[in-house]
C-alpha cells in the first residue's frame, strides 16, 4: 500500500506526505484546520508531477476561512476533465474552496478508503 497526501494551502503552498497505510481521520482533520470535513464533489482527478491521477479531495466547508485559489483551480480542471461545465458560468464563479484542501492519491489499496 502506498499513497500521497497533498495539502493545498490558501497561500499557494503545497505540502506532501507519503503513507504506507491509510491516514487516520485525526491526521486529515488536523490538515484541514480542525473540525468536520467533507469530500469535494467532482474533485476526482488531479494533475500531479508527470500525469493525471484519480484522487479524493476533502476540505472543511467553512466560508469564514481564506479563499484557496490553487485548490479551486484544480477542482475546476477536474470537473472539466470529467465533462462537467466547471466552476464558471455566464453569471461568474459558482463555487470555490476555502482553507487547506487535502488530496489523497495512491495505489488501488490506498484509494479503497
Amino acid at each position: 500500500m502506498y499513497g500521497i497526501m497533498l495539502v493545498l494551502e490558501p497561500n499557494g503552498e503545497t505540502r506532501q506526505r507519503e503513507f504506507t497505510r491509510k491516514p487516520n481521520v485525526e491526521i486529515i482533520t488536523a490538515e484541514v484546520g480542525g473540525g468536520n470535513f467533507e469530500q469535494v464533489p467532482g474533485f476526482n482527478s488531479i494533475i500531479f508531477e508527470d500525469g493525471r491521477y484519480k484522487c479524493v479531495a476533502v476540505h472543511r466547508n467553512d466560508k469564514r476561512m481564506r479563499l484557496n485559489l490553487q485548490a479551486t483551480k484544480a477542482w475546476h480542471v477536474a470537473l472539466r476533465a470529467s465533462g462537467h461545465g466547471g466552476l464558471v458560468n455566464d453569471t461568474g464563479v459558482v463555487d470555490y474552496l476555502v482553507g487547506p484542501v487535502v488530496i489523497l492519491v495512491g495505489d488501488r489499496e490506498f484509494m479503497a478508503l
